[in-house]
């Protein structure tokens, strides 16, 4: 998996100061680049922008809250993103469900204006099912595919149950992204939660085959592949980031 991103969460450093600092750990560890959340929005642009290029890294994408994607669209093509992302919603029935997707539709159309992709990422309550069709299915049953590409947590969809390979196969030409994340077990459709966390095991311990994930992504359309880490089994998360980098690199 090359080039290989890096989700700046994973650090599970949420201070903005450290934001240039862990953009040149994530170099040196051999990450080709990285995907940007809230915290690092506080770094000047000609600072964000003279550390990547000094340290010769890529953004692939950003997080940022449903509220703000489209007035931070100036920003997203100030620093050259194809892609900006929504990473969390909640749904307590269908119509809550129709109300984002026709959300989701009108905020990626005006992504689409600017030359920006939306992607939208998964936890494990998208995988609930209401009718018989899961959340997910049903965002992208309901928004056009030009206005919504998915950012498909792997590691989450597995946890929900689901398979990640044939999500990819179903959705064929929707994911462009791909979350990277091991998880050791089922937890189900609940959201998670923070005894959910310790499920992140090791590189290649988890539930998903990721040379065959690869490999089907590749031909459905994916674009990019970003580790995302919300645990340190063992060591410092540093070192967890680095074994992270060392496995899936060479997959």
């Amino acid at each position: 998996m090359n080039p290989l991103f890096l989700q700046m969460y994973s650090f599970g450093d949420h201070e903005p100061s450290h934001t240039l600092e862990n953009i040149e750990k994530a170099a040196k560890m051999g990450y080709s680049g990285v995907e940007l959340y809230a915290p690092n929005f506080e770094i000047p642009t000609d600072e964000l922008k003279a550390c990547l290029e000094k340290n010769h890294m890529q953004v692939i994408s950003y997080h940022a809250p449903e509220d703000k994607i489209v007035e931070m669209l100036p920003y997203a093509g100030a620093l050259g993103l194809k892609y900006v992302g929504i990473a969390w919603h909640e749904f307590s029935d269908l119509a809550e469900v129709d109300a984002f997707a026709a959300k989701l539709d009108a905020i990626g159309a005006a992504c689409r204006h600017h030359g920006i992709r939306l992607t939208y990422h998964n936890h494990t309550q998208e995988f609930v099912s209401f009718e018989g069709m899961t959340v997910m299915d049903y965002l992208i049953a309901k928004t056009a595919p030009e206005n919504l590409s998915i950012e498909l947590d792997a590691g989450w969809c597995a946890a929900a149950g689901f398979s990640p390979i044939e999500f990819v196969k179903k959705h064929s030409g929707r994911v462009k992204l791909i979350h990277i994340k091991e998880s050791s077990k089922v937890i189900g459709t609940d959201k998670p939660s923070e005894t959910t966390a310790n499920i992140n095991c090791p590189a290649g311990d988890g539930l998903v085959d990721w040379k065959a994930l690869k490999e089907t992504a590749d031909a459905c359309g994916c674009e990019a592949y970003i580790v995302e880490r919300e645990y340190t089994y063992e060591g410092t998360r540093e070192a967890c980031l680095q074994a992270d980098y060392d496995y899936y690199s060479k997959l």
